[in-house]
Formats: C-alpha cells, sequence, structure tokens
C-alpha cells in the first residue's frame, strides 16, 4: 500500500475530520472508486536528488553490541546503495534501487496539510504503515527499491491467492530513516500508532503488531495481511500485503524497513534487509526543488492540458505525450468515457494543485486536477438523482524531449488506468 503526496495529503484531511477520503465514498461508480487506488511504481531517478553517500558507517548491530563504539571494523559489512546515511548491504535476489526522497522545509504559500515540511519528491510513492507512525521532519530520507517481475521477495510455504485475474506487481521496499524524530517521538510513538484503533480497524485492512528485535534492539513489527484489501491495495494486481520492521538505535535514529507486495512476504527476508543496515554520518536535508521559469511553465501545462483534455486533434495529442503515435486509441477511449471531462488542465481554484517544479532540467513534476461530472442515480431511500463534480488529483511527470515537453507514458497510461478506461495502453 503506497501513496504519493497527493494522495497523503487527501488522506490526512479525511483524517483530520474522520471523514471518508473525497472521491472515495460509496456514491461514486465502481469504476471509479476501485480505480483511484492503484498503485504503481513508476518513478523516475532525479539525477540532482539522488545522493551516493559513500559512507564508512558501522552496521547497526555493531552498534547495538557496542553502544557506538567507533573502533568497531567499518568493513564488517559490505557496501551497497547509501542514501541519507544509511546503506543497504543486503537486499532480497532481483531487488534493484529506483528512487530516493526526503522531507525537505517548504517555505512556499502554497503549503497544504503538512506545513512547513513537504517530500521533495512529490511524485513518488511513500510506505504506507511508515507515513502512519512516523513524525514527519527535517532528517527524513528514505530509499525505495524494486523487485524484477515476478515477484523477487520470496514468499512464505502456502501463499494466500491473489484476487481473480490479478497480476503480479513488482514487489516495493523502503528503508527509511529519521536522524532526529521531533518533540521526543520515535519507537513508542510508531508503536503507539500501530496499535491505534483507528488505524488497526481501517478499511486498509487490519494492522496486527508482534514485539521483534533488531540485532539485540527492541522492534515493532506491523503487517496487514488481509488478501483483496478493499481500499489503498484492493484492485486486483495491487499490493495486498504490507509489512514494517521499525525500532531506534542507541543514538536515538528511528529506522524503518517496509515491503509492499502481492503473495504474502518472507519476514525472515524483512529481517535481514535490517540487520544488515549500516549507519553513517547524517547528510544536510535537500531543500525543494525548484519551479520553472515562464516558458517552461506554459510548455508544460499545455502538454498536460493536450494529453487529457477534449477538443486537441490526435497530433496535438501525440506531440504531447512520449510514444503518443501508439496512445491515440487510449486517448479517444478516455474522452468517450468521461464525455462530461473538464476542458482545462491548468492551476485550478486549489492553487496546490499547480505547482510544477524541475527535478532535473529536463524532468519535471507537475501536480493536476481533472474535473468532470458523475451522474448518480436515485437511492432507494428516495434520494433522487443528481450529478457530482469530482476533481480527480494527480502527479505527472513531464520530460523535455527532442520535440518538447512531453507527459510521461507512465503518467498518462496509470491515470487512464485508474479512471477505468479499458482497453487501457497497449503493452509499450
Amino acid at each position: 500500500m503506497t501513496l504519493t503526496e497527493p494522495e497523503l495529503r487527501s488522506h490526512l484531511r479525511a483524517l483530520s475530520d474522520q471523514r471518508p477520503t473525497p472521491g472515495l465514498g460509496p456514491a461514486f461508480p465502481d469504476r471509479i472508486r476501485d480505480g483511484a487506488h492503484r498503485r504503481r511504481a513508476h518513478s523516475r531517478i532525479a539525477a540532482a536528488f539522488v545522493l551516493v553517500l559513500a559512507l564508512a558507517g558501522l552496521p547497526l548491530g555493531l552498534l547495538a553490541i557496542t553502544g557506538g563504539d567507533t573502533k568497531a571494523d567499518p568493513t564488517a559489512a559490505s557496501a551497497g546503495p547509501s542514501y541519507g546515511g544509511v546503506t543497504a548491504t543486503w537486499l532480497p535476489s532481483g531487488m534493484t534501487h529506483t528512487v530516493d526522497n526526503a522531507v525537505v522545509p517548504d517555505t512556499s504559500p502554497q503549503q497544504g496539510p503538512l506545513g512547513p515540511i513537504r517530500f521533495y519528491r512529490r511524485d513518488v510513492d511513500t510506505p504506507w504503515l511508515t507515513i502512519q507512525g512516523l513524525r514527519l521532519a527535517p532528517g527524513v530520507f528514505l530509499s525505495q527499491f524494486t523487485a524484477a517481475s515476478p515477484s523477487a521477495t520470496p514468499a512464505t510455504h502456502s501463499p494466500s491467492p491473489t484476487g481473480p485475474g490479478s497480476k503480479a506487481e513488482p514487489d516495493q521496499l523502503w528503508i527509511t530513516v529519521s536522524w532526529a524524530p521531533p518533540d521526543g517521538t520515535g519507537l513508542d510513538t510508531l508503536t503507539k500508532a500501530m496499535k491505534d484503533p483507528t488505524l488497526t480497524n481501517s478499511p486498509h485492512g487490519k494492522v496486527t503488531t508482534s514485539a521483534r528485535t533488531v540485532n539485540g534492539r527492541p522492534a515493532i513489527l506491523a503487517t496487514v495481511d488481509d488478501p483483496g484489501l478493499p481500499a489503498w491495495a484492493g484492485a486486483p494486481g495491487d499490493y495486498n500485503y504490507d509489512a514494517l520492521l521499525a525500532w531506534s538505535t542507541p543514538s536515538g535514529a528511528l529506522l524503518t524497513v517496509e515491503s509492499a507486495t502481492v503473495a504474502p512476504t518472507d519476514l525472515a527476508a524483512l529481517q535481514h534487509v535490517a540487520e544488515g543496515l549500516v549507519l553513517g554520518t547524517r547528510p544536510p536535508s535537500p531543500t525543494a526543488p525548484p519551479a520553472p521559469d515562464a516558458a517552461t511553465r506554459t510548455a508544460i501545462l499545455g502538454a498536460l492540458h493536450n494529453a487529457f483534455s477534449p477538443g486537441v486533434t490526435a497530433d496535438q495529442f501525440a506531440a504531447s505525450v512520449q510514444g503518443g503515435d501508439a496512445l491515440t486509441a487510449t486517448h479517444t477511449r478516455l474522452l468517450a468515457g468521461n464525455p462530461q471531462l473538464g476542458p482545462q488542465i491548468e492551476p485550478p481554484t486549489n492553487a496546490e494543485a499547480g505547482r510544477i517544479e524541475l527535478i532535473d532540467p529536463n524532468t519535471a513534476t507537475a501536480i493536476f486536477n481533472l474535473t468532470y461530472d458523475v451522474p448518480i442515480p436515485a437511492g432507494s431511500s428516495g434520494t433522487p438523482a443528481r450529478t457530482i463534480r469530482v476533481t480527480y488529483y494527480r502527479n505527472a511527470i513531464v520530460t523535455r524531449t527532442a520535440a518538447g515537453w512531453q507527459v510521461n507514458r507512465d503518467t498518462f497510461c496509470d491515470t487512464t488506468g485508474t479512471m477505468g478506461v479499458e482497453p487501457g495502453c497497449p503493452p509499450a
């Protein structure tokens, strides 16, 4: 179960007033309600953001034994993927590093429910259980790893079947460090969050917890093991299992390892990842990515408009989406199935949705809205038929190519897929 920052913001708004997340209520057609929860891990690595830290740190197991004795042999663990001052020395076979993220200060006037902080990459999936229990603050760094398909994370001996017709998504793994949990929060706060009835009985599935240790340090294991979860992982092909292992180091840093899988994951593998982590030195937090200049912003908004709006020619669409020549039929089906689709993709009334940022000179992220009408039939209790206006909140990756700024193919195909367009995009 994963959330990008716009989805996280929407979820936090819902939790704040105990109302269902907008757009997920039973009044919406099934194809919208179910489709809106699919999660895909199509993230580009931002070269300007990925900081490969060649750190000679200490294995966390040695820190636990020696209390942080810096005389321990730093070569006890082999080098591996590093980010945020943490090195992974062991990963399941076939699991590769895909993208990094961090919590950064946000001085923009377009702040949302997270206040003066935000994620550097707003388009990247975040680990659901970790985010529920971790107090977000600068000093939080996340690394995401993705398995080859089929699943690279070992399954248990008797895995539960996935939903009918489901297709395996690549397993995902996150390693997160919070170097200085604020206000004394840490493992105790995370543990309480995992045991909170609001979370354990949420529609995301039943969260169960148990005490563990990681290299002798007290730890908590939290799992969601309900196949066919009704919410964030409810659609066939999505992740049905979530497992989190969290613990604190003697220095007070909080670490988590979390996996999202279709089949039940091997918890021993999760433990192995955790016990192989090497904690080095806390790096400085990155700053938020810059906004583009006016001309670039106009070009990006134009590409988004042509990718999703009615009233554009097939040539305009094809020029605005990577590989668009092969996707014109999908665009036609999108408009035919949603004739009420709003005519513009631009900063709507919610100013936050217009934020466009450059994560490198040739790659931008943009948050955009698709606004359209949904007819609601009359209810059995006499509720009259009505039409409601729905805003579909999405992230986009827009890339500068030889043809100009184009919407990433995955952005277009994931959006049409979650809106119920069938058949969806052809294979790339």
